[in-house]
């Protein structure tokens, strides 16, 4: 599966236009720093994602992330072809002349697809097991979906809790000037750092995990279709018909030149 790095060159973007704006003149970026602010808004943040969710939501962070770094894009046509191919097998050779297809298959759903047709389980079987498995797949997005929108929702929280704590250390030490610039620079520090927390890693990640699972889950509809059609023993051009739905016009006239190349 091929990567995409755009949410990671976007993020480093963002930083970089972050570091130029903090180059002022007469400004060090090291009055940008802080230890204390940072500790307040990512582990503070990430303390609360541990009240909010179990221990097996958070183990599967990397998996949410393994969604984002992904390219979901995926070859139409070139999937029809192949259905239509593996139909012709099935219609002329049967339903087991599959089974040495499977192994040839990268793509998880359809592999288990064939696999139960090969193994003569009954549609209305399928289409159960099937389904059970795009819901699963639907609710872990939507629970990785909530993950980074909720951590998104806590780091501009946490950062007002360290703006909170910068003011009553400002306050307490009024009398000392040293210690009145550091709750000056702890009360305004955690609150943009869980800005740019916030809008810059959070809820783009989330936004990204919705958009990718959703590519996901459209071609997922495509192979449960495709599977269904095989299964019900459909003519290739019924085949090609049905799935064709899923394409634009000019996919469309791309895979007619694909099936016709293939003959």
């Amino acid at each position: 599966m091929k990567k995409d790095n755009l949410s990671i060159i976007g993020i480093v973007v963002g930083i970089v236009m972050l570091l130029y704006g903090m180059l002022g003149p007469g400004t060090s970026l090291m009055a940008f720093v802080d230890i204390k602010s940072f500790v307040i808004v990512i582990v503070g943040s990430f303390a609360a994602l541990l009240v909010s969710f179990s221990m097996n939501e958070i183990k599967s962070v990397g998996s949410y992330m393994n969604v984002v770094l992904r390219d979901t894009n995926r070859d139409k046509i070139a999937f029809i072809t192949q259905i239509i191919n593996l139909s012709k097998k099935a219609r002329k050779e049967g339903m087991l002349s599959l089974e040495a297809e499977i192994e040839n298959m990268d793509d998880a759903f359809l592999k288990q697809g064939i696999k139960l047709i090969v193994d003569g389980v009954e549609e209305d079987a399928i289409v159960n097991i099937l389904e059970s498995e795009m819901e699963n797949y639907e609710e872990r997005m939507k629970r990785g979906v909530k993950f980074f929108k909720q951590w998104g929702a806590y780091a501009p929280a946490f950062g007002m809790i360290g703006t909170l704590i910068g003011l009553i250390q400002l306050l307490g030490n009024m009398e000392d000037i040293n210690k009145l610039v550091s709750g000056m620079a702890t009360a305004l520090i955690t609150t943009l750092y869980g800005a740019i927390a916030a809008n810059l890693i959070m809820l783009p990640l989330a936004d990204k995990i919705s958009l990718n699972s959703g590519k996901v889950m459209d071609f997922i509809m495509l192979e449960y279709k495709a599977i269904r059609c095989i299964r019900s023993g459909y003519t290739p051009k019924m085949i090609q018909e049905i799935l064709s739905t899923y394409l634009e016009e000019s996919e469309k006239v791309k895979l007619e030149e694909s099936i016709k190349a293939n003959k």
